[in-house]
């Protein structure tokens, strides 16, 4: 996953690190109830995400700071049908982030969410309406070399999780199109 060749830190921008595994994580909103496992599945500037491919999304929802435009969550959570686990992602430093989370109770997590300042953002109707079939999931470099993060929806919708700059310490914002 993570490149360590000479070649790999010729190519890294000067603003983000080589080696996406080692970068050091801001905060992001950790509260995912009692007894709940979170794995992260994919840390890393490109991947596919082959495992919910042609499964159906039944809820998209944004962890929105309360200061924040709804297109700039934390994290999105996505649940599908017929999965014990929820899928969380996110952009930070450059890099996509895929976790599962299982067992525990979403709904404990989304109000200790609340209580922290965040607002929860459903993006169902701006994926043309849940439940529906995720053809892809993916993360991938652009020509300018900055991360993006993009589901792509059976009716054609899509939602792109796009850096705000190319500054490490950049955020992200959410395209629908």
């Amino acid at each position: 996953m993570c490149k360590t060749s000479a070649e790999a830190k010729r190519r890294a921008p000067p603003s983000r690190p080589s080696c996406p595994s080692r970068v050091a994580l801001n905060k992001r909103p950790t509260a995912i109830g009692p007894q709940t496992e979170m794995s992260r599945r994919y840390q890393d500037y490109s991947f596919r995400v082959a495992e919910v491919e042609g499964r159906s999304l039944t809820r998209l929802i944004g962890a929105v700071d309360k200061g924040r435009d709804e297109r700039s969550p934390s994290v999105v959570f996505a649940e599908f049908d017929g999965a014990d686990a929820w899928h969380r992602f996110f952009l930070q430093a450059q890099i996509a982030f895929w976790e599962t989370w299982e067992g525990g109770s979403i709904e404990s997590a989304f109000d200790e969410l609340r209580e922290d300042d965040f607002r929860l953002v459903d993006y169902s109707e701006r994926v043309g309406g849940l439940p529906q079939r995720l053809v892809s999931a993916a993360a991938f470099e652009n020509a300018d070399a900055l991360t993006h993060l993009r589901l792509v929806f059976e009716s054609g919708a899509r939602m792109t999780l796009v850096p705000d700059s190319p500054d490490i310490d950049g955020g992200f914002h959410v395209d629908f199109g």
